[in-house]
């Protein structure tokens, strides 16, 4: 399978624009192979052409899988909990879908279901913070009270910062990450609005390194008249969120992140080109020109193209400066751009990018809008955390677009800025 899974996902268009013959069916076990290493593409279209009896374990457990990408929590639940009732369920897959459950349980705010999925999960390692994090938080986190902002200034020096309330009149200036699952807060911070750590640290996966970080609950959050109670935060050190350029610490740090954890309990407009954001309820049916928009991992991934490429996915990352392409999108589109050696840096919230190689005359494809030609860096194979990924789209770009997105209903809206060019 390791030698079909770009094409399964990254060739579809292109079978499509030639008219190739369609990719043979493949079994399920090798659809549920190529969608736990993806959970985007054409997982939909695996799982209809499949011939697996409706009620086997495996294609339960893939269902739910699906339903969990398009953002459809209440149903995946369901669909993970009627696999693992299932006798023909592989033992040995026990634990990971507890985990999975676990987290689409916590995330839909069912606190208590969470921490038993996550005691089932057992050995796997981060079913341990699931569990610290379903113990230690409130029985109704993410709780919406004022569901509209009105437009609220979006700052772009050096990232999209905007000004949040953190109670007992303390303000923090936090960045719009699209690429963050939890927001996160600076100590300093944190102990300004006495907001403490719930229980031991631990060391994570944050900003491309290891991180000590406290779990935390901030017990009410404001971005203008939008207010969110019980938001779960991760605190670490100051030094942590400093802007990083060309691998130089930068005077200018961050005193926390928004993450999608929050942003999608809103449909969140995104101004970039006027500097501005507004949130307001979600459910309103997906638009004219909409794209697909996932949250997968903790990111958010559009559907969008490249030098006449689709169906590639991208992750729309606020927090970055620099766009790029990994291998396996440059490898997607080797034959319409060039590649060159050409080490360099860009900076991003809490760390620095490095890369050796430039790809020249990218073009960026979202609905029907296409961005000019740019040299991008190359950075990443495309499936380190297991999200297969064809590039990154930062600010460089973003700040051209108005950006609207609900990723729970699993579309996104881009269109060009009112002074875009």
């Amino acid at each position: 399978m390791r030698g079909a899974l770009p094409l399964l996902l990254l060739s579809s268009c292109a079978a499509r624009r030639t008219g190739a013959p369609p990719l043979p069916s493949p079994s399920l076990e090798e659809a549920y192979a190529a969608y736990r290493a993806a959970r985007f593409g054409r997982a939909e279209e695996i799982l209809a052409r499949s011939q697996e009896p409706a009620g086997s374990a495996d294609r339960e457990l893939l269902e739910g899988l699906l339903l969990a990408s398009r953002g459809r929590s209440a149903e995946a639940i369901a669909a993970l909990e009627r696999a693992l009732r299932s006798p023909g369920l592989d033992p040995s897959a026990l634990p990971a879908i507890h985990l999975e459950a676990a987290r689409l349980c916590l995330d839909a705010g069912d606190v208590a279901s969470a921490a038993r999925h996550a005691r089932e999960a057992g050995p796997i390692p981060s079913a341990g913070l699931l569990l610290r994090l379903a113990e230690a938080l409130p029985a109704n986190p993410y709780r919406v009270v004022g569901a509209t902002s009105g437009e609220v200034p979006l700052r772009l020096e050096p990232f999209a910062e905007v000004a949040a309330g953190l109670g007992g009149g303390v303000e923090a200036r936090l960045v719009v990450d699209t690429a963050a699952s939890v927001c996160v807060l600076a100590r300093s911070v944190a102990a300004r609005a006495g907001i403490r750590s719930l229980g031991e640290e631990e060391a994570l996966d944050l900003f491309g390194g290891k991180t000590a970080a406290g779990l935390g609950t901030i017990p009410e959050i404001s971005i203008g008249e939008a207010r969110v109670r019980d938001v779960p935060v991760l605190l670490v050190d100051d030094e942590v969120l400093a802007f990083r350029f060309a691998d130089l610490l930068s005077s200018v740090r961050a005193e926390g992140v928004i993450g999608l954890g929050l942003l999608r309990r809103f449909r969140t407009t995104l101004e970039f080109e006027r500097g501005a954001i507004r949130l307001d309820p979600p459910g309103m049916d997906p638009p004219s020109g909409s794209i697909d928009a996932r949250v997968v991992g903790g990111g958010l991934l559009l559907s969008g193209g490249a030098n006449g490429v689709g169906g590639l996915p991208f992750l729309l990352d606020s927090g970055t400066n620099r766009s790029s392409l990994t291998s396996l999108g440059a490898d997607s589109i080797a034959d319409r751009v060039r590649v060159v050696a050409a080490p360099g840096g860009g900076g991003t919230v809490g760390g620095g990018v490095t890369f050796l190689r430039r790809a020249l005359g990218v073009r960026f494809e979202f609905g029907r809008w296409i961005v000019d030609p740019l040299d991008v860096p190359i950075v990443g194979e495309g499936r380190e955390t297991g999200i297969v990924r064809a590039g990154v789209i930062g600010l460089d770009v973003l700040r051209a677009f108005r950006v609207v997105l609900e990723p729970g209903a699993g579309w996104a809206l881009v269109e060009r800025g009112d002074a875009g060019n």
